[in-house]
């Protein structure tokens, strides 16, 4: 089952508890060959901080 479907009979007081992960998923984003590598530094820099600071793990929070 998804992790936000488990997460939500948690919530409801389902008495169920994770017994094995099946898969992750990993995000990532593809660019063109030509781009630019101080526009793929920039693009890295900005996910690091949206990393660090929490800003992606509440996008993708708010969408599962």
């Amino acid at each position: 089952m998804s992790g936000s479907y488990f997460d939500s009979l948690k919530k409801s007081g389902a008495a169920v508890e994770e017994a094995f992960v099946l898969n992750e998923t990993t995000l990532s984003m593809a660019c063109n060959l030509s781009t630019d590598a101080g526009t793929l530094d920039k693009m890295r820099g900005a996910l690091k901080s949206m990393i660090d600071d929490g800003t992606q793990a509440a996008i993708v929070a708010k969408y599962q």
